[in-house]
């Protein structure tokens, strides 16, 4: 197994590395909604200041014009960020309103998780530019001979 250097300095391999990410996933622990919010805002961000630089580097990498690469990729992250970051505040005001129902309801539990297929792309820094393609139409069937 390939060993890589970790930040402390000690060597840890890939395979322990990919355990304990496992592991934490398996533990339900998620980051907060504050935190989902600003990464959101802060992948916004980073799209309006290094359009020129993301729009280059999809003409040099996939050979897309700069008009293909910002709307199959850019626009779709941007949309992406944008429709989760309503959904992440949505959920907030939520949480807020329910907190005052639950003082007077003691019965009544609300759970303010995200759903993992609106956010797990969003749970890290950047989503990555070249996976995101949208929806993919079905595939046609086989041609009747």
């Amino acid at each position: 197994m390939p060993k890589t250097r970790s930040k402390k300095g000690g060597v840890s391999s890939i395979q322990e590395k990919y355990d304990a990410q496992r592991a934490l996933f398996a533990s339900n622990v998620t980051r907060s909604m504050e935190w989902r919010e600003n990464q959101l805002r802060q992948c916004l961000k980073f799209l309006d200041n290094e359009y020129d630089a993301i729009a280059k580097a999809l003409t040099k990498d996939l050979g897309k014009c700069a008009f293909e690469g910002e709307i199959t990729e850019i626009e779709v992250v941007r949309q992406e960020c944008e429709e989760a970051l309503k959904e992440v505040r949505a959920r907030r005001r939520a949480g807020r309103r329910a907190g005052a129902k639950r003082q007077q309801h003691t019965a009544t539990t609300i759970t303010n998780q995200p759903s993992t297929r609106r956010f797990a792309p969003h749970s890290f820094a950047l989503p990555p530019f070249s996976s995101v393609t949208g929806p993919q139409p079905p595939p046609s069937p086989p041609p009747v001979s």
